[in-house]
């Protein structure tokens, strides 16, 4: 059994240490694995919400967003994805829903790497001259960008990451149950 797995038993430990109802618990459970089933539209959640707050700043636009979706099952194209984009509106990525969870990533990275380009070098190349638009040839650059995209959260995961985990599931429950009673 997986440390962390959610079980019956440890639904029971959480409703108990709690004081909350076990249908409560379970039913808190049920909605949060549907919500969380969405995981892997998000990859690199991170990055895109500091790029989507950055490029709201920039161009007035509170509303602005990036958004990634699976394209239908059926598709031929695999494992490449493809962007939408409609400037200062919002920025669509799309990938196949079979395509590998490493691959996934490199994906959305490399797409993003598009936006970034068009978006955010342009201001820094040269104020309020656009260098670069979404006809512009952004190879290998939006690949650039995804190296390091990637390499970030690599490092995260692998070095920073391990700090923030707990050791014990124990452990969560009792981080948060002293930050109900503090």
């Amino acid at each position: 059994m997986a440390e962390f797995e959610i079980t019956e038993e440890k639904l029971k430990t959480i409703s108990q240490r709690f004081d909350v109802n076990i249908e409560t618990v379970k039913m808190v459970y049920n909605v949060f694995t549907k919500v969380i089933s969405g995981v892997k539209n998000q990859y690199l959640a991170h990055i895109i919400r500091c790029m989507e707050y950055y490029i709201r700043n920039q161009t007035n636009n509170p509303f602005f967003q990036i958004n990634s979706f699976p394209l239908g099952a059926d598709s031929p194209v695999l494992n490449v994805g493809c962007a939408q984009y409609f400037p200062k509106q919002y920025f669509t990525i799309f990938f196949h829903p079979r395509m590998d969870e490493k691959q996934l990533r490199v994906c959305l990275a490399h797409e993003l790497g598009h936006l970034f380009l068009i978006e955010m070098i342009n201001e820094k190349l040269n104020e309020g001259e656009t260098l670069l638009d979404s006809n512009t040839l952004t190879e290998p650059l939006s690949s650039i960008f995804g190296i390091f995209t990637i390499l970030d959260k690599n490092d995260f995961y692998r070095d920073h990451g391990r700090k923030l985990n707990h050791n014990a599931w124990e452990d969560v429950i009792e981080d948060f149950f002293f930050l109900q009673n503090r």
